[in-house]
């Protein structure tokens, strides 16, 4: 494979997460609607280097989650997107809804990304 080739197979790659990352920030902006939660702005990468999420707030504008998309798994992007808006909304293990439950709550308004390892 030419540097060419590789540089190509390396843009699709994250083209590709960039069309999960956008259609999840959707997602995650209604089950945040229906759990009650303030919905973060979702923007990618962090402004820091060398760290894969960032929370920020900024006023009047509210609340921002920063993720950092590159060549990581979709797991990882979708992991950091909740953890995300649990970390935006304050939430702990006495909060309502509790941390864990929004987690699951969270996860499971999102579609599961591909088994990366089959494609």
């Amino acid at each position: 494979m030419s540097a060419a080739d590789a540089d190509a197979d390396a843009g699709a790659v994250l083209e590709s997460r960039m069309v999960w990352f956008l259609a999840w920030a959707q997602d995650l902006g209604r089950a945040c609607a229906g759990l009650g939660l303030q919905s973060p702005a979702f923007r990618s990468p962090p402004f820091l280097e060398g760290v894969d999420r960032t929370v920020g707030r900024r006023r009047p504008d509210g609340v921002f989650v920063h993720v950092r998309l590159g060549l990581r798994p979709l797991a990882a992007i979708r992991a950091d997107m909740i953890e995300g808006v649990v970390v935006a909304n304050g939430l702990s293990s006495t909060s309502l809804p509790s941390a864990a439950d929004a987690r699951a709550a969270l996860a499971g308004a999102l579609v599961a990304p591909p088994d990366e390892a089959a494609a």
